[in-house]
C-alpha cells in the first residue's frame, strides 16, 4: 500500500494519468501575480478511449490502474459529489470548483476540504485555500474556524504563507465574485503579529493597503503596540506616519506613539505628535491629553505640558485631577514654585479641591527654595478652607524653617501644634535642637531638649554632643555622654568620631585614645579616620616614643592596619618634629606590612632628611627610590637642589638639575629659583644670567619671590645697575614690587652713598602705594644699616 502511493506521488506517472493534473507548487512560489491565483478555465480533457495504460510504464504502476479502463476512472461529477471516491492526487482546479459548489454552505466546503485534506496533506494549493478561507469568512458563526485554520498555516507552515497571500486573497476574491470581507485579511494580520513575524505584518498591512482593503483599527492597533512592546520603535513610528498621511488614524493609536516617545524618553516628541494630530483633524480625548501630558511633564519641558493644558480647555475639555497633580509634581521637582502655584490656582478655579497631600507637597517645594512666607501661606490657605491640617503638616514647616534658620517661627509653629493637641514627635524635636545649634543658640537647645525628654533619642543627644565637641566643650560633651550610658543608650558614629576630634584638638589624645577602645568593646566599630585623629593627635603632642607605640601595636590588635596616606602623615609628623629615625623605623613597618612605598612617601623622607641637612642620608632614599623602579618627580628633584644649596654643595645642585633634564623631568619655577639663588649667593653671575635665559626660553614667567632673590642677591654683589633692571622688568610685566624689594635697593644705593637714587625710589615707593614704616626713613635720615653693610634681617628673609 505504501509503494503504491509513493509511485502515485511521481508526478511523470500522474501527469500521464491524469492530464490535467499539475505538479504541486510552494503554496506561494506559483503566484507573481494576483493573475496567477485565477484558477485556470482550460476545456478538461475527457478520457473517452478504452485504451489501456501502454506497458511500457513497466510493472511498478499497480496493477488496478494497468488494467482499469480509462473510462472506470471516476469523472470529476462523481468526485465532487463523493470525495471519498478520490483516490489520486487532483488539479487545484477540480478542487477549487469542488468548493465553489459549496459557496452557501461553509460546513459542507470544510468537511469538504477536510477529507481532501487527509487524503492529500502533503498537498498545498493556492486557490482552493483562499476559496475556503471567503466561504468561511462569509458566515460569522465561522469566525472562529478561519482564525485556527489560519493561525495553523501562519504558524506551522511558515515557509508557505507570506505577506503576498494578500495579492491572493484578492485575486480569488475578484475571479469568483467574493467580498473582500475584512475579517480574512484581518485574520492573517493578527495571526502575523502573534508570530512575531512583525517584517511580515508590516508588509502585509501595506499590501492591504495597496489593494484598497478594508482594515480594522483595532489591528493596526494591535500592530502598533506589538512593535512598541518588541522596541521597534522606528517602524512603529513609520507605520503611524502612513495612517495619518491616509486619515486613519486616531486617539488609541496615538496612544501607542505616547508610550514609544516614554521608552526611547524622547518626552516632547509626545506633545507634538498631538499637536500634529490635531492639526490633521483628529480631536484627542481627555485619556489621551492626560497620558501626553504625563509623558512630556517627564521632560524639563513642564511649560510646554502646561500649555497642552490649556489647550485642553480651549477645546471644551475639562482638565482631571491626574493632569494637574502631574503638573504640580513637575514643576516642583523642577523648583518652579511661581509654576506650581499657578497650577494650584488653575486647579482650584476648575473646580478641583486642593487636598491637604498636594498642599503638603506644595509647601516642601517653597521650602526647598526658601520661600518660607508661601509654605506659611499655604498652611492659612487650607485652614480658611475648611481643611483640618495634621502634625505632618506642622512638621513639614517646622523642619523648613529650622534649615533656613528662621527659628522664632519654627517656635510659634511648635506651640501652635501643641496648642492644637498634637503631641511633638521627636522628629520635631531633633529639628528645633538641630536649627537652635546652627543660629548658636544653645540655652534654646537644651531647653527644648529637658522639656521633651521622654521623645529623645539617640540623635539627640549626638546633636548636642557634636555641637560641644566642634566648640571646645569637652567637659559637658564627656557629662551627656555618660548619660547616654546610663540611660543604655549608644553613642552614633558621628558623635563618637567628634568627641574623640574633639578631645585631641583640645589636647587630651589620651583620653581620646581611652574613650576608642571603651566603644570598640561595646561593639561599634570605626574607620580610619578615627585612627588617624588619635594618631596624629599624639604625634602634636610630641609623644613619640611610648604613645605613639602604643598606639601603633594597639591599632593592629584590633585589626586595623595604617594605610600609606596615613603613614605618609605619621612620617611628615616625626620628620616636622626633627623624628627622623622614627620616621625611618616607619618606613621599615611599611615595608614589612607589604606595603609598596609610592613616590610622595620617598619624599617626604627625603624632604626631612633635607631639612635636617643630612644629604648623604637624603641620597640613600633617592638611590632606593630609582631602585625599585620609581621615578622621582619635580618635587623630590627641588628638594634634593634646595638640600645641596642648604650646604653649601653647589655643584652637587647643579649636577641634579642636569639631571633632571636628561631624565626629562619638568624644571618649575621653583627649580630656577632655588639655582638662582644660590649662584648669586657664590658670585656667579654668567651662569645665572644663562639659567634666567633658559627659565624664561621654557615659557617660565618669573614671580615676586624669584625676582625678590634676583634683587637681593645683585645688591649684596653691588650690582645695583642690574637689580635696577629686574625692578623695571617687573613694572613692565604688571608685577607690583614688595616693599621689601624697594627696601633693598634702598639700601644698596645708600651703601654707595648715592642718596639721590635712594630718595628716587622712596618717592616712587610711594607713587606705587606703599607705605615705608619707620626703618626706611632711618635709611634715608639718618642712614643706619647693619654693621656689614646689608640691611636688618628682618628685610632679608631670603637669606635665611
Amino acid at each position: 500500500m505504501i509503494a503504491r502511493r509513493r509511485l502515485l506521488s511521481s508526478p511523470t506517472i500522474l501527469r500521464r494519468l491524469f492530464p490535467l493534473y499539475r505538479e504541486p507548487h510552494h503554496f506561494l512560489s506559483s503566484v507573481s501575480h494576483p493573475s496567477d491565483v485565477v484558477v485556470h478555465t482550460q476545456k478538461q480533457e475527457t478520457l473517452t478511449t478504452d485504451k489501456t495504460i501502454p506497458n511500457t510504464l513497466n510493472s511498478h504502476i499497480p496493477q488496478h490502474h494497468l488494467e482499469k479502463p480509462i473510462s472506470k476512472i471516476p469523472t470529476l461529477s462523481q468526485e465532487l459529489t463523493d470525495p471519498t471516491r478520490i483516490t489520486d492526487p487532483i488539479d487545484p482546479t477540480r478542487l477549487s470548483d469542488a468548493l465553489l459548489t459549496y459557496r452557501n454552505d461553509p460546513d459542507s466546503a470544510l468537511n469538504y476540504f477536510k477529507s481532501v485534506e487527509m487524503r492529500c496533506s502533503s498537498v498545498f494549493w493556492n486557490g482552493p485555500f483562499c476559496v475556503l478561507f471567503h466561504i468561511l469568512a462569509s458566515s460569522e458563526a465561522h469566525h472562529n474556524i478561519l482564525r485556527k485554520k489560519i493561525n495553523a498555516l501562519v504558524c506551522r507552515r511558515r515557509g508557505f504563507v507570506g505577506p503576498g497571500i494578500v495579492d491572493q486573497l484578492v485575486g480569488v476574491a475578484k475571479r469568483f465574485d467574493f467580498e473582500l470581507n475584512s475579517v480574512v485579511f484581518g485574520e492573517f494580520l493578527f495571526c502575523f503579529i502573534n508570530a512575531c513575524r512583525f517584517g511580515d505584518a508590516v508588509k502585509c498591512f501595506g499590501r492591504m493597503v495597496e489593494n484598497d482593503v478594508v482594515y480594522f483599527n483595532r489591528d493596526v492597533s494591535f500592530l502598533l503596540s506589538r512593535l512598541i512592546d518588541n522596541e521597534r520603535f522606528s517602524v512603529a513610528r513609520g507605520l503611524y506616519d502612513k495612517l495619518v498621511g491616509r486619515g486613519t488614524h486616531d486617539c488609541g493609536m496615538l496612544l501607542h506613539i505616547v508610550r514609544a516617545c516614554e521608552n526611547e524618553m524622547k518626552f516632547r516628541d509626545a506633545g507634538n505628535y498631538l499637536k500634529a494630530a490635531i492639526d490633521n483633524g483628529l480631536k484627542p480625548d481627555v485619556e489621551l491629553y492626560t497620558r501626553v501630558i504625563f509623558v512630556v511633564c517627564k521632560g524639563p519641558d513642564v511649560n510646554f505640558a502646561y500649555e497642552l493644558c490649556n489647550e485642553m480647555k480651549e477645546a471644551g475639555l475639562t482638565p482631571s485631577k491626574e493632569i494637574y497633580m502631574y503638573l504640580l509634581g513637575a514643576y516642583v521637582n523642577h523648583r518652579d514654585m511661581v509654576g506650581a502655584l499657578k497650577v494650584k490656582d488653575d486647579m482650584v478655579a476648575c473646580g478641583v479641591p486642593l487636598k491637604l497631600r498636594v498642599a503638603e507637597r506644595l509647601m516642601k517645594g517653597c521650602i526647598l527654595v526658601g520661600n518660607l512666607d508661601s509654605a506659611i501661606g499655604l498652611l492659612e490657605e487650607i485652614v480658611r478652607d475648611g481643611l483640618a491640617p495634621k502634625g505632618r503638616t506642622y512638621s513639614i514647616l517646622i523642619r523648613g524653617c529650622c534649615e533656613h534658620g528662621n527659628m522664632k517661627k519654627a517656635k510659634e509653629l511648635y506651640s501652635r501644634k501643641k496648642r492644637l493637641g498634637m503631641k511633638p514627635t521627636v522628629f520635631n524635636v531633633n529639628s528645633l535642637i538641630r536649627g537652635f545649634l546652627k543660629a548658636n543658640l544653645w540655652e534654646d537647645a537644651v531647653k527644648v531638649f529637658r522639656v521633651e525628654c521622654d521623645v529623645i533619642n539617640v540623635l539627640s543627644y549626638s546633636l548636642l554632643i557634636s555641637w560641644l565637641c566642634k566648640e571646645g566643650q569637652m567637659n559637658k560633651a564627656c557629662n551627656l555622654r555618660e548619660e547616654m550610658f546610663v540611660k543604655g543608650l549608644v553613642p552614633s558614629v558621628v558623635a563618637c568620631r567628634n568627641m574623640v576630634r574633639g578631645l585631641c584638638k583640645v589636647g587630651r589624645t589620651s583620653e581620646a585614645w581611652n574613650t576608642l577602645k571603651k566603644l570598640l568593646k561595646d561593639g561599634i566599630s570605626f574607620n580610619r579616620k578615627m585612627y588617624n585623629n588619635v594618631l596624629i593627635g599624639f604625634l602634636k603632642e610630641n609623644d613619640f616614643v611610648s604613645t605613639l607605640a602604643v598606639v601603633s601595636s594597639e591599632v593592629r590588635e584590633s585589626g586595623f592596619y595604617p594605610k600609606i596616606s596615613t603613614y605618609k602623615t605619621l612620617i611628615d609628623g616625626l620628620i616636622e618634629c626633627n623624628s627622623i629615625n622614627l620616621a625611618i623605623n616607619l618606613m621599615n613597618d611599611m615595608r614589612n606590612n607589604s606595603l609598596k612605598l609610592g613616590v610622595t612617601s620617598y619624599g617626604v623622607l627625603i624632604d626631612g632628611f633635607c631639612r635636617c641637612n643630612d644629604m648623604g642620608s637624603a641620597q640613600e632614599v633617592f638611590d632606593e627610590l630609582i631602585r625599585v623602579g620609581l621615578s622621582p618627580n619635580t618635587v623630590v628633584y627641588n628638594c634634593m637642589v634646595r638640600g645641596f644649596m642648604h650646604v653649601d654643595n653647589l655643584d652637587a645642585a647643579v649636577t641634579f638639575h642636569k639631571k633632571m633634564i636628561d631624565d626629562g623631568i619638568p624644571c618649575d619655577l621653583e627649580t630656577y629659583t632655588i639655582l638662582l639663588e644660590g649662584l648669586l649667593r657664590e658670585g656667579k653671575l654668567l651662569p645665572a644670567s644663562n639659567l634666567y635665559t633658559e627659565m624664561l626660553g621654557n615659557g617660565i614667567k618669573p614671580d615676586v619671590k624669584t625676582h625678590s632673590v634676583l634683587v637681593n642677591k645683585l645688591c649684596n654683589r653691588q650690582q645695583l645697575d642690574n637689580a635696577r633692571q629686574v625692578l623695571k622688568e617687573m613694572k613692565s610685566t604688571s608685577i607690583v614690587p614688595t616693599v621689601l624689594i624697594y627696601y633693598t635697593l634702598i639700601a644698596g644705593y645708600f651703601r654707595e652713598g648715592n642718596m639721590q637714587e635712594a630718595f628716587d625710589l622712596h618717592d616712587e615707593m610711594l607713587d606705587s602705594g606703599l607705605s615705608p614704616d619707620d626703618t626706611t626713613y632711618d635709611i634715608l635720615v639718618q642712614g643706619k644699616v647693619s654693621g656689614d653693610g646689608s640691611l636688618a634681617n628682618r628685610y632679608a628673609p631670603v637669606d635665611q
